[in-house]
């Protein structure tokens, strides 16, 4: 008896105090936590919300199958734990599968949440449910306050802060639990009124997720991390220490006698590292059915404390023996375990050596066998390696002799691969200078555009003065005439020679101001493109110097041109009959431009026709000598003097008529035709572009265009001196017929007519000058279009040098890559030479280890035959050594089987002893000696507590309503509103 009531009291003790905090920390492995799993990180809030729950609630409470109704009671709070809606779910348990069942509720909104069927309310209070022999479900709502309060407290690094102003925040945190229990009764304790609370049990607990929180810890519970979030419980015990009339002093005073710190929590703290504060939401479970839960709720039940008081010295002494006896009990079982233990593992090891003995023996049997089958294999191999030993001999032979051969070959291949290289590298220099000359032709004909361009916009600004020029002569000439016939018309009167004077006048400023002035402007304008200063008689003289010296320079260049076609289009085997055929081919080409070049300009007149002698620079000399200078280009004697000579075109009247460029063009394109003519089935196109990336064409082209202005040009001139001779002559006519008219104050008729004749004089040379002005007119429009087509031709020119300079440079980068290849080819053929070398020097050597082999095959047939006789004895043995392990390995299965039940006998005996002594132990130290220390002896007090606690929690009503007798059982899940930054 005594026995049974020493160790119920402590186990109520350790249980009230400890128990739910280690069921609540140790049950965050369950499966509703563990099934979530890799899930776990994507699950939403509700879900994270309902895996709190179900972890609270199977950890610390779980069901009671004792009750007809279980109640749980959900309180949403905010984030300080101020309520805000009280929500009741109602379970009620249908054991006998009835159709009804009947029920009381002080619920409003009441509805079915598991099912459809409905209840009906009753006269006596009570309500009636259509169960159809299942449980019912129901939820509704109260405004009725709750029997215990949570109130929660934000800290950031020491300093409280409301929750609002924490979310997003960073630092140190504290979340602090502090618990209120309302739910008291006044019961008399050993004569006092005391204050006994329902002993409810407060599990708090929180989702942190990892990626705002770290190093997690909690007051009276436990932290596990779980997926991306710290699963944090603490439990407390508000009111039990009141109940139980023990304060912290008790408990430090308990602590300093027995060593163990003992404590009965009342709140929850939870501290961790914060980065950007923020929490979805906290959850508390509360149950006033703990004692119940843990199986105390009889723990009062058949105490007899009088007589439990005088035996606990008793028991004390009686325990302190047992404990001795038991430690030599286990010290002698340990005993026979260690050598049952090694009993058993030797027969392990000689079952385990049979075994592999036997199996050995087997393998030996059949290797044995397939010894004797294998040696006769072997003699019949080693007479056919014999054979093929000689053979081999034979092959290795024409080997020898074939390696030779190919050492020649590989020879001459690493030669031939040396003068490829060679090659390369004179084709990648070559490439380099074409690169080199493709960028100065690029830049040549960017510069002859350029000048081409300048050139047309001269020639426009020509004719469109020249245009204006003939204008203002007709208008003269209309005027004259005009003048001409009021003369003729008039009499002699003071006022009609007034009037024809002042007409003389103004005809004489206008010849004056506005045409000579003109004529002036433009040969100023010619005069200044080519720098000359002197009188203009002179500037036709000096522009035809310069076109001079331009047209020896270009005929010399075209002349070293059409010769360099000529030299490099030959191919090998043509020099018999190349001067009949060069004089031939280039005849017709000449007389095929020149049939071309009148068809271009049907409409050209005598000013702008090209010189007889333009074709001249197509040389009739048919010897296949190099042109005068041995380089190719025209003698520095040959160049125009003058600064601006090679670019005359800068004035306004320096361009070369459309049909001249033609008739250039065609020349050069029939030369051209001429001389790839006789290529020897060489790219015509290829060979023109390559000879025309070179000085002599450039130059060509830049000096005839030069000469073609510098012509023009003086054309002009010699048109715009005789125009000016003749207005000069005009003027100075015109000025001494007014003079002669102011003069006369009495004309007379012989002086009249004399007047009119050389009036008429002046209108015939006046129209004279028209004719001649709209002569110069007519032409400007070939001028006009021969300088926009030499303008497009230099464009295209310029582009066309571009595009070949590119072309150069993918040729020089190929050129290199060419020659880089041939390097490596060249090495390898070395290599190539150097291995076939070596691969002579190895077939000697495996012609002379086949003909070793041949001789060791030999010796091996003759081993063969021994080792097959040997094999047929050696079997014959492996079958007889193979019975006996048979019967070896049966044996020590025997052996084994006997020591394993030796050794477990042995284990069980030791466990036991161990247990008991383990047992007595912790009997003598946790149940006998503290517990008269923990209350001093006073057990009657102790027990009127306990069974008032007891009494409280079994007397703990329907927190939503019961009908009178319905067994119920009631949990609280308190939930705070989340903290987060708005």
């Amino acid at each position: 008896m005594i026995k049974k009531y020493l160790v119920r009291t402590r186990a109520l003790m350790v249980a009230t105090i400890l128990a739910f905090t280690s069921m609540a920390c140790g049950a965050v492995t369950a499966d509703d936590v563990a099934s979530k799993g890799a899930a776990q990180e994507a699950a939403t809030k509700e879900e994270e919300e309902q895996t709190l729950e179900n972890t609270m609630n199977n950890s610390a409470f779980g069901t009671s199958s004792a009750s007809d109704k279980e109640e749980t009671v959900y309180v949403m709070t905010d984030a300080n734990g101020t309520a805000n809606e009280v929500v009741v779910s109602e379970w009620l348990k249908n054991t006998e599968g009835t159709k009804e069942l009947n029920d009381a509720t002080d619920l409003s909104d009441v509805k079915n949440v598991k099912g459809s069927g409905t209840y009906t309310e009753n006269s006596d209070g009570t309500i009636t449910w259509d169960a159809e022999g299942s449980d019912v479900y129901y939820q509704g709502k109260t405004d009725k306050s709750v029997p215990v309060e949570v109130k929660i407290s934000y800290y950031l690094d020491g300093e409280e802060i409301a929750p609002e102003d924490i979310a997003g925040k960073s630092g140190k945190v504290k979340i602090r639990f502090d618990y209120t229990n309302n739910d008291y009764k006044t019961v008399d304790i050993a004569g006092k009124e005391e204050k006994i609370y329902t002993p409810y049990a407060m599990v708090s607990g929180a989702m942190l997720d990892t990626e705002h929180f770290s190093n997690v810890e909690v007051t009276n519970g436990k932290v596990v991390s779980e997926g991306n979030n710290y699963v944090v419980l603490g439990v407390a015990l508000p009111g039990l220490k009141e109940s139980l009339g023990i304060d912290d002093e008790d408990l430090d005073e308990l602590e300093d006698k027995t060593g163990e710190a003992l404590d009965i929590p009342d709140y929850v703290e939870i501290t961790a590292d914060a980065t950007e504060f923020e929490l979805d939401m906290t959850m508390t479970y509360a149950s006033g059915n703990a004692l119940s839960d843990l199986g105390f709720d009889n723990i009062t039940d058949s105490l007899d404390i009088d007589d439990a008081e005088d035996k606990v010295t008793e028991l004390t002494d009686g325990t302190t023996q047992l404990v001795d006896g038991s430690d030599e009990l286990y010290g002698g079982t340990a005993t026979l375990q260690d050598g049952t233990d090694r009993l058993y593992d030797g027969s392990i090891e000689l079952l385990d050596g049979s075994k592999a003995l036997s199996n050995g023996v087997l393998e030996l049997q059949g290797g044995t066998k397939d010894l004797v089958e294998g040696t006769v294999k072997l003699k019949e191999g080693s007479s056919a390696l014999l054979n093929g030993a000689n053979s081999l001999k034979d092959g290795t032979s024409q080997l020898a002799t074939g390696a030779g051969t190919l050492k020649d070959g590989t020879s001459q291949l690493a030669t031939g691969a040396g003068s490829l290289k060679d090659g390369t590298e004179k084709l990648a220099t070559g490439a380099g200078d074409l690169k080199a000359g493709a960028d100065q032709l690029s830049a040549g004909a960017s510069t002859l555009s350029e000048g081409a361009s300048s050139l047309n916009t001269g020639i426009t600004s020509y004719t469109n003065g020249a245009s204006d020029l003939a204008t203002g002569i007709a208008q003269l000439d209309a005027g004259l005439k005009q003048l001409q016939q009021s003369v003729t018309g008039s009499g002699d009167s003071a006022a009609s020679l007034t009037t024809l004077a002042t007409s003389l006048g103004t005809a004489k400023d206008s010849v004056d101001k506005q045409l000579i002035y003109a004529i002036d402007q433009k040969l100023a304008a010619i005069a200044n493109s080519i720098g000359y200063t002197g009188d203009y008689s002179g500037l036709g003289a000096a522009l035809t110097t310069r076109a001079t010296a331009c047209e020896t320079a270009y005929k010399s260049y075209f002349n070293a041109y059409c010769q360099e076609l000529y030299s490099v289009g030959l191919s090998d085997g043509k020099d018999q009959g190349k001067k009949e055929g060069y004089e031939e081919g280039f005849a017709d080409g000449k007389a095929k431009a020149q049939e071309e070049a009148d068809q271009l300009r049907p409409n050209a007149t005598s000013t702008s026709d090209p010189d007889d002698d333009m074709f001249d620079g197509l040389s009739d000399d048919t010897n296949n000598d190099q042109p005068e200078n041995n380089d190719d280009t025209p003698d520095d004697t040959a160049e125009p003097q003058g600064d601006d000579t090679e670019n005359p075109s800068s004035g306004d009247e320096g361009a070369p008529a459309g049909d001249e460029q033609a008739v250039s063009d065609q020349a050069s394109n029939k030369t051209l035709d001429t001389e790839i003519r006789l290529l020897s089935g060489e790219d015509a196109a290829t060979k023109i572009d390559q000879i025309q990336q070179g000085d002599n064409y450039k130059h060509y082209v830049e000096y005839y265009t030069n000469y073609m202005a510098l012509t023009n040009a003086a054309s002009t001139v010699e048109s715009l001196l005789s125009l000016k001779g003749g207005l000069e002559t005009l003027s100075t006519g015109l000025g001494t017929m007014k003079a002669a008219v102011e003069a006369s104050s009495n004309t007379t008729a012989s002086s009249m007519t004399a007047l009119v004749t050389g009036i008429n004089q002046l209108v015939e040379g006046a129209d004279k000058l028209n004719a001649g002005a709209q002569l110069l007119v007519s032409n400007n429009s070939t001028l006009t279009n021969g300088s926009s087509q030499l303008a497009a031709g230099a464009s295209t020119l310029a582009t066309g040098a571009q595009t070949l300079d590119n072309g150069a440079g993918t040729l020089a980068n190929g050129a290199n890559e060419l020659n880089n290849g041939a390097g490596t080819l060249s090495d390898g053929a070395n290599k190539l030479d150097q291995g076939a070398g070596t691969l002579v020097d190895g077939a000697n050597k495996l012609d002379q280890g086949a003909g070793d082999l041949a001789s060791g095959a030999q010796e091996l047939d003759n081993g063969v035959q021994t080792l097959e006789d040997g094999s047929v004895k050696l079997n014959d043995g492996a079958l007889t050594l193979y019975d006996g392990s048979v019967a070896l390995s049966s044996g020590a299965s025997d052996l084994s089987d006997g020591a394993y039940d030796l050794n477990e006998g042995a284990k069980k005996l030791m466990n036991g002893a161990k247990e008991l002594a383990d047992g007595l132990v912790k009997f003598d130290e946790e149940g006998i000696s503290k517990i008269a220390d923990i209350f001093d002896g006073d057990l009657e007090e102790l027990n009127e507590r306990l069974s008032a606690i007891s009494d409280a929690a079994s007397s703990s009503q329907s927190f939503g309503g019961a009908k009178d007798g319905t067994q119920t059982s009631v949990k609280y899940i308190i939930k705070t509103a989340g903290v987060s930054k708005k």
